[in-house]
């Protein structure tokens, strides 16, 4: 009877795990890439011969989208002093959308912006974080920076940069799967109570 129950605790505990994997986890399917210059884009796993165009994997390294993740590190509060220049704008596909601000033309050197949001359920790590490769991939995707650096007179920091909390984005607590677990080790110690109550049986 213990091993029984034993067993179908692991195996509420695996479904439970199966089901709660974040869709975020897996990676996005695409990305929309918009901005001063340039037309919006929409880059995706690409792995052609030939393909100059860039894709997901180089997108996602440059703007540090893993580093936003739950249980990672929280960007800076504030941006870094000078001048932003102009910002684009990326929206990555992941279950429900998430969106970055860069900006590859910052006095300071390349940066991401990543406003305080919830995707799928789950609290992102907001602020500022320092970025590489960002000029050449927007340049890739058809935008002219030395036009857009002219023609930018807003170069303030977004309007929801107050939402980049250092505290946000915590691990969020998996209350169905301890409460699948508090059951089953209650479960496990009512049948052991019921055998260890048992009277002995009279032997002879």
């Amino acid at each position: 009877m213990i091993r029984r129950a034993c067993a179908v605790l692991a195996v509420a505990i695996l479904g439970c795990l199966m089901l709660g994997t974040p869709a975020h986890a897996k990676g996005p399917s695409s990305a929309t890439v918009s901005g001063p210059g340039m037309e919006p884009q929409t880059v995706r796993w690409q792995y052609r011969p030939g393909n100059t165009r860039p894709n997901l994997d180089e997108l996602t390294a440059a703007t540090g989208l893993f580093r936003v993740w739950p249980g990672g590190r929280p960007g800076k509060r504030t941006a870094p002093d000078g001048d932003l220049g102009p910002r684009y704008t990326v929206v990555y596909k992941l279950g429900g959308s998430l969106r970055q601000h860069l900006y590859p033309l910052a006095s300071s050197g390349e940066l991401v912006f990543t406003p305080r949001q919830m995707v799928n359920g789950e609290p992102m790590r907001a602020g500022w974080r320092s970025a590489s490769g960002l000029d050449a991939i927007l340049t890739e995707l058809g935008a002219d920076l030395d036009r857009a650096a002219a023609l930018t007179a807003d170069r303030a920091a977004p309007a929801d940069h107050d939402d980049a909390t250092a505290g946000a984005g915590g691990w969020l607590v998996p209350w169905g799967l301890v409460a699948v677990v508090a059951g089953g080790l209650v479960a496990a110690s009512a049948v052991r109570g019921r055998l260890t109550s048992r009277p002995a049986r009279p032997t002879g």
